[in-house]
């Protein structure tokens, strides 16, 4: 689990009923507070918050990077093929299973409407196969499914994987992390967690207390394979997130799926499911209720902070003199037009050089290729000439994939430490220009808040490096070894010195491929890391300085509004924002206190 409950625990069904009316109370009070500010959106999310709490509605967002088999998941979770899988990225709508008796599926439009479909047309609307970009605008997608794992308003929601190249899906799943109850993140141990998965996860941290960690796939891998990526995972967690204890679930969903339709106990006990759905059961019977009533008063914690920053902005900009305000309305107008464009300047300069990077990543490749194999293939023969001649078959050729493994390694490890240096560099000589200017931009607004309102400055941009390297490229055993077992009867029955030969001459052979398999996916992770750090670099400027426009924006606004009106009006204007203010400090201290049973007036 991430993080700690801070409400008190409901210990009996009335001590919850209490908490929970008294959260509906706060509720009430805050959409009243909303609808005098006239703040629609902070309507909209109390609204959303009393619903979910009056229906104990509980989400279980199924979380994690692209390929990490979250709707197979989701689909072994509850017995049936409900949701399309496949090798590509598939989900890119956020899919949220409910319980019902009719099976069927829900489309919600961004328009507002609604369609009832198949589940058997599910792909057309939820996949990127079917629907790319979204060109159907679609919202959402209820599916409609009768199992006994979403009675009591437990819904299980899919959601894009984050990381891949459809940036559209990242964005989607970002934004529904607010809505989530708790969570489950796929891993896998090919390849373990990487740096994306870390900063989503330290992303989601923010929202979400309850987190299940499940590495998915384990039927791919040996034991000693998986459980070694399981360690590691569970380190760089624990690390990452200041966590006492991590505790990761190993399973194959595949695996749990087929033995669910065929009703296979034993492949199913094989699986380890059982394990996750007995952890989830007990935290649903012991912890849900809790979860429940502590999102509800976070999401209104949240909610009343912004309407309460709103409020003082406002009040400020009322001493200000209208021309003073009207300019600096105008001057950041003219202001957010500017950076728009300069952005859209320094966009093409990162894009150009990410791509000028990348073809340089290919030019050493070549070169390393080429003048690598030879020297590979000698070190091989050395130590296929060190093996010991009494092993046994299968040992014998254990042996000479080890030294496969061994002779690819030496070779590698070295080139990817300079090529990771050199692009990382080149990526940080990139991005210090796009920075310095972007942070001169938000920096020029921010200081005019300051000035203006007398706010404290918010911070610029940090400096952003290339994301920490994996470790998938090491994974070529798999390679190796299937291809270096020869199952026929006559290689088995193969005198000891005449497989001897036919071994050697299969591992000479193959390590010049292994050696280019294994190069090229180094260079396809860096390449894609160095992408994925640009567009993080991108967003981080484009959400920073939409935070502090809006922000300003909507107080100088407000403002001149206010001066334009009549003495009387201004005062009564300040004397209700007063008011306001008064009603939200309760409404927080009252939150922070953790006193939901006593409604807020």
């Amino acid at each position: 689990m991430i993080g700690v409950i801070i409400m008190p625990t409901t210990k009996t069904l009335e001590d919850f009923e209490a908490h929970k009316r008294g959260l509906l109370s706060t509720a009430d009070l805050l959409e009243h507070i909303a609808e005098a500010m006239d703040a629609k959106h902070a309507k909209q999310r109390v609204v959303g918050v009393k619903s979910s709490l009056a229906e104990e509605r509980f989400n279980l967002a199924v979380l994690g990077g692209f390929k990490r088999g979250k709707s197979t998941f989701v689909n072994a979770l509850l017995g049936a093929d409900l949701l399309p899988t496949g090798i590509v990225p598939l989900t890119s709508i956020v899919t949220k299973i409910v319980y019902g008796e009719d099976k069927g599926a829900l489309v919600k439009y961004q328009d507002g409407r609604g369609e009832y479909i198949e589940l058997a047309d599910l792909g057309r609307y939820i996949t990127e196969k079917g629907n790319p970009g979204n060109e159907l605008k679609v919202a959402a997608v209820e599916v409609i499914f009768d199992s006994p794992k979403l009675k009591g308003g437990v819904n299980i929601v899919d959601t894009p994987g984050t990381g891949s190249t459809f940036t559209e899906n990242t964005r989607v799943t970002h934004e529904f992390i607010e809505h989530a109850d708790a969570g489950v993140f796929i891993l896998c141990a090919d390849p373990p967690i990487g740096e994306n998965e870390l900063d989503f996860l330290r992303l989601i941290k923010r929202s979400v207390d309850h987190m299940f960690f499940v590495q998915n796939k384990i039927d791919r891998l040996t034991e000693a394979e998986w459980r070694e990526a399981m360690d590691f995972s569970a380190s760089v967690i624990k690390s990452t997130l200041g966590l006492e204890k991590v505790t990761i679930y190993p399973l194959s969903s595949k695996n749990a799926l087929e033995a669910k339709k065929k009703g296979d106990t034993k492949l199913l006990i094989d699986s380890r499911l059982d394990a996750f759905e007995r952890g989830l059961e007990s935290f649903l019977v012991h912890g849900k209720g809790d979860a429940i009533l502590h999102n509800a008063r976070t999401r209104l914690l949240q909610v009343a902070y912004d309407m309460n920053n709103a409020v003082a902005l406002e009040l400020a900009a009322a001493d200000r003199p209208i021309k003073v305000l009207e300019s600096k309305l105008q001057w950041l107008r003219e202001q957010n037009a500017l950076a728009a464009q300069r952005m859209k300047e320094a966009a093409y300069l990162i894009d150009g050089n990410e791509k000028e990077i990348a073809s340089k990543v290919d030019e050493y490749l070549v070169t390393f290729l080429e003048s690598e194999v030879r020297r590979i293939s000698e070190r091989l023969k050395r130590g296929l000439e060190d093996i010991n001649r009494s092993l046994r078959r299968n040992e014998y050729l254990s042996a000479v994939a080890n030294e496969m493994i061994i002779s690819i390694t030496e070779a590698l490890t070295p080139f990817i430490e300079e090529e990771q240096s050199r692009t990382s560099k080149a990526f940080e000589t990139t991005t210090k220009r796009f920075q310095n200017e972007a942070n001169d931009i938000i920096g020029s607004v921010h200081r005019m808040a300051a000035a203006t309102f007398d706010l404290s400055l918010p911070r610029t941009m940090g400096q952003l490096t290339l994301d920490s390297k994996t470790k998938f490229w090491l994974d070529i055993k798999p390679v190796i070894s299937f291809d270096l077992l020869f199952v026929g009867e006559i290689q088995s029955a193969l005198p000891r010195a005449m497989l001897r030969r036919v071994a050697e001459k299969k591992a000479l052979g193959m390590i010049q491929e292994e050696l280019e398999n294994n190069a090229r996916r180094y260079r396809y992770d860096l390449v894609s890391r160095l992408s994925e750090s640009s567009e993080r670099l991108k967003r981080e400027f484009q959400n920073n300085l939409k935070e502090v426009v809006e922000a300003t924006e909507s107080a100088l606004v407000s403002g001149i509004d206010r001066k334009r009106r009549t003495t009387l009006e201004t005062a009564e204007r300040t004397l209700l924002l007063t008011d306001i203010r008064a009603k939200l400090d309760r409404v927080i201290a009252g939150l922070d206190a953790n006193d939901a049973r006593t409604p807020t007036s």
